[in-house]
Order: structure tokens, then sequence, then C-alpha cells
């Protein structure tokens, strides 16, 4: 069997579009970070890394980044999804409870 390998597609936004959302200074840089670290260390290839930042990070593109970056895994493979910026709360999904990863 192949060694598995690791897709990552990672979301840095430090600067927001509405004035109601502060902006934040280091979440590009964390995403850039964590992609270096796993390719210092072999754990990752350059060609299965996706970087959206900033204003690259709308709706539509990631949604597009999960389609085409992630379609690319084969069996045994390990989708890594990275996000770095502010977030909010939501009840958990009942998929994730049947899957055993209850927040």
């Amino acid at each position: 069997m192949n060694k598995p390998e690791i897709y990552l597609l990672s979301v840095g936004i430090n600067q927001y579009v509405s004035d109601r959302i502060s902006d934040l200074e280091c979440c590009e840089k964390d995403v850039k970070s964590l992609q270096q670290f796993l390719l210092t260390k072999g754990l990752l290839q350059k060609d299965n890394c996706h970087l959206l930042l900033g204003q690259e990070a709308s709706r539509d593109s990631l949604i597009q980044a999960f389609r085409t970056h992630f379609s690319r895994l084969k069996e045994g493979d390990i989708a890594v999804f990275h996000y770095s910026g502010h977030g909010s709360t939501e009840s958990t999904d009942g998929a994730f409870i049947a899957a055993g990863y209850e927040a």
C-alpha cells in the first residue's frame, strides 16, 4: 500500500470588509507558518497545498477549493482543513455526533 498523502486547505483572514468585525494581525502568518512547518518536516508536498488568504477567502472560493483540491484525494489520504480568523459558535451538526466527533 502506498504511503498516504496529506492535502492541506488553509484559510487565513486578517482584514474584514465589515467595520463591525475587528481586523486581526497574524492569521495569514499562521497559515503560512503551518504550511512551512509541514513542508519542512516532509509531511506535505507543495503541490498538495492550497492557501486562501485575505479577500481570496470568499465563500465561493472556499467551496470551490474544497471541491477541487480535496477531489484529488485517494483512499487512505488525509485531508486537513485549517482556518485562522474570527469564528463563531453553533450547535454541533448531527453528522459529527454520529461520527464520534461530538463537541
